[in-house]
């Protein structure tokens, strides 16, 4: 699919807009998020710099892939009206990107998890696996033992241990310092799972 997919209203009331998107869901919630190019989803989630921080890895993704980075809501400019009463709970988050991807029809995407954006996009893998191509972590921990002696353990190899598996020796701006070699780290994957 292109730029231009599911442009309009659909039968829910969603509203969608290309470039710097505004979603809204029944509820109320609207989402802020950046989207370009391509034709394979790729979901992105993070905190704590919203979808800005995804600035500079998004061109580098686009050309081959469509790429779209959601601000969370209570992140980045998503509001949520407060006569809403949202619950900003882990499982909160993932229902309304949950709904989010239902929206825009995403039937297949690689999550780009960060920080506190990584149980959320966790439990999106949980609810959804089948839509699941691939999970890329920038300090997103799943497991008791990575909150020792960082990875040390290696603990995700329980769960997959044929996952491919990339350190790089960075910090929380890994963006702003090794967008090239992320950028080029993700491709690579990419193209394995999701042609």
């Amino acid at each position: 699919m292109s730029l231009g997919l599911a442009a309009g209203p659909s039968a829910h009331g969603t509203t969608w807009a290309i470039g710097e998107t505004e979603w809204s869901e029944p509820t109320g919630a609207a989402l802020s998020s950046k989207a370009r190019g391509g034709q394979n989803g790729s979901a992105r989630f993070g905190f704590p710099a919203s979808s800005f921080q995804y600035r500079e890895l998004i061109p580098r993704l686009a050309d081959r892939y469509r790429v779209i980075a959601p601000d969370l809501p209570g992140f980045g400019f998503t509001a949520v009206p407060e006569q809403r009463h949202y619950k900003y709970t882990f499982d909160a988050l993932a229902n309304t990107i949950l709904a989010f991807t239902d929206a825009l029809y995403l039937t297949r995407y690689a999550l780009y998890v960060f920080d506190c954006g990584a149980p959320t996009g966790f439990r999106l893998a949980m609810a959804r696996p089948e839509r699941i191509s691939a999970i890329v972590s920038q300090n997103g921990n799943a497991y008791e033992e990575g909150l020792g002696d960082a990875w040390v353990a290696e603990a995700y190899r329980r769960d997959n241990p044929n996952a491919t598996v990339q350190f790089l020796d960075t910090g929380h701006f890994a963006l702003e310092t090794h967008v090239e070699e992320i950028a080029f780290a993700m491709r690579q994957l990419l193209s394995k799972t999701a042609g």
